[in-house]
């Protein structure tokens, strides 16, 4: 972030409960074919996820992105913009 002057960021934050609906109504992303169950996924969408750090699905993950976010910008409030 320092090392470029011009890198601007915006994260946004969506609401959660609109996320996990999303995903869970997404066939290509929510596999019910395989017998994935929402009680068990919604949180940390193990199925989904497979311990992965590059995939970052359910609540937990949707909550550490957020916090992210929200942190990054505190640091660098002229860089990123949160919404």
């Amino acid at each position: 972030m320092n090392q470029d002057k011009g890198v601007k960021i915006v994260g946004l934050i969506r609401n959660p409960l609109s996320v996990i609906n999303s995903w869970l109504k997404a066939p290509k992303e929510f596999k019910r074919e395989l017998g994935w169950n929402e009680l068990e996924e919604w949180r940390y969408a193990p199925s989904k996820n497979l311990d992965r750090k590059e995939e970052f699905n359910g609540f937990e993950k949707w909550k550490e992105v957020a916090l992210l976010f929200i942190q990054l910008q505190q640091v660098y409030p002229e860089k990123i913009y949160t919404c």
